[in-house]
């Protein structure tokens, strides 16, 4: 009776033990009673498992994950586990070391990319507000060059506030009208041409008119030569006039003889009556005949002075044909080379004007160009704009990220300090 009260209290010390390993409470060592008290050597051996695990669990609280889970047996399902937990953490701390190096480094980064980019930002910003000024400096550029810019000095009149130009003016040419002034040269050089083409047909007509008067001189002094042959044959004429008249004079003379006959005649008487009328008729026919002889001779005179003035005359205006001809030559010949000259112009005054037109369709394609480039520069003045907005919105982005940067950093070193307490080792 007495053994089964001990075994009863036995079995209740047991249990209340087993409740206190049940409720999470270790008990205190328990010491076996003798060798084949087993029950009790089975309390220890498991209250000992139950520390060491315990004790294992302590120290993976504390962040000492290079503790060893030694297992009670191969079927430990509690050891296997803590040690698959410890495994696990020590993966899992690998990992998140990793991740807090990579968010440190990605913070770090961050922070100097944003820095950068700041910089970056306020460089473009500067960059497109110079470009932006550029472009302002080349619309103006651009205005002047296509219209018209007058400056004046203006003033207040009286006490009436109104404003007045006084002083003086000025007036840049623009390209357009550059121009206008091209084409208006290239009229004037069209015109030039005109004229040199009517002056090239005028010289020409003046060389085909000079080359007939050079033939009608031709023909003058073929006709002024055949003129004075007729007149030196008219001379030799009169010289054969002239013998006849001192034939005729020397019949004249016979006048003396018909006056001996007659005399001879009244000595004869009757006999000699016939021979006086015979000599009679010779008188008169030597008083008609000296009378003939001397106006023939007078006539003959006149002609041969006529004749001789006529051949000096010939020969003047021979020698002033020839004149006028070698005058004509060089006439011609100035013609020809001014018909050279007006040729040369001609070509000239067409190469030019081609040359202007080149330089009008020139100037209205830099004048279109310009336009071009005029509205370009607005547009591109609206895109800068634009990218001044882009910049300023980046640059605030830029300094938004920074500052979200700056707490992930800090969140990166506080994750750093607390991994720091692990001891992870190597496994």
């Amino acid at each position: 009776m007495e053994s089964l009260n001990v075994m009863t209290e036995e079995l209740q010390r047991v249990g209340e033990l087993a409740e206190t390993v049940s409720q999470g409470r270790l008990p205190e060592a328990l010491t076996p009673r003798s060798k084949r008290d087993r029950l009790r050597h089975s309390l220890a051996a498991m209250a000992g498992y139950l520390s060491e695990m315990a004790s294992v669990a302590e120290k993976i609280a504390d962040g000492d994950l290079t503790t060893r889970v030694r297992l009670a047996s191969g079927e430990d399902v509690l050891g296997t586990a803590l040690e698959r937990m410890v495994q696990k953490l020590h993966g899992l701390l690998s990992e998140v070391q990793s991740m807090a190096d990579q968010v440190a480094s990605a913070a770090t980064e961050i922070s100097e990319s944003a820095a950068q980019s700041a910089e970056t930002a306020d460089q473009a910003l500067g960059a497109t507000e110079a470009l932006a000024k550029t472009m302002s400096l080349m619309s103006r550029s651009l205005t002047r060059i296509l219209g018209t810019t007058q400056t004046g000095q203006t003033g207040q009149t009286g006490q009436t506030g109104q404003t007045g130009q006084t002083g003086q003016t000025g007036k840049s040419v623009s390209i357009e009208d550059m121009g206008h002034s091209i084409r208006k040269i290239a009229d004037n050089v069209e015109e030039l041409a005109s004229v040199a083409e009517d002056a090239s047909n005028a010289t020409s007509s003046g060389r085909d008119a000079m080359s007939r008067a050079n033939d009608g001189m031709n023909d003058i002094r073929t006709t002024i030569g055949g003129a004075a042959d007729i007149i030196e044959a008219l001379g030799e004429q009169a010289g054969s006039i002239r013998q006849i008249v001192v034939v005729i004079e020397d019949i004249a003379e016979q006048n003396l003889l018909a006056l001996n006959a007659a005399i001879e005649a009244a000595r004869a008487g009757e006999h000699g009556a016939g021979f006086a009328v015979v000599s009679e008729e010779v008188r008169k026919l030597a008083v008609r005949s000296a009378a003939s002889a001397s106006e023939i001779a007078a006539i003959v005179e006149n002609i041969d002075g006529r004749l001789s003035n006529a051949v000096d005359k010939m020969a003047s205006s021979h020698k002033s044909v020839e004149e006028g001809i070698a005058r004509a030559t060089e006439v011609n010949e100035a013609l020809e080379r001014i018909d050279r000259v007006v040729g040369r112009l001609h070509k000239f005054s067409i190469e030019l004007e081609e040359a202007t037109l080149v330089q009008v369709q020139g100037a209205e394609t830099i004048a279109e160009s310009a336009r071009d480039l005029e509205a370009g520069t607005a547009d591109l003045g609206g895109t800068l704009a634009t990218m001044r907005s882009s910049i300023a919105a980046n640059a605030a982005s830029v300094s938004q990220l920074a500052e979200a940067a700056r707490p992930l950093s800090e969140q990166a070193e506080r994750l750093h300090v607390l991994l720091s307490r692990f001891r992870v080792g190597n496994r």
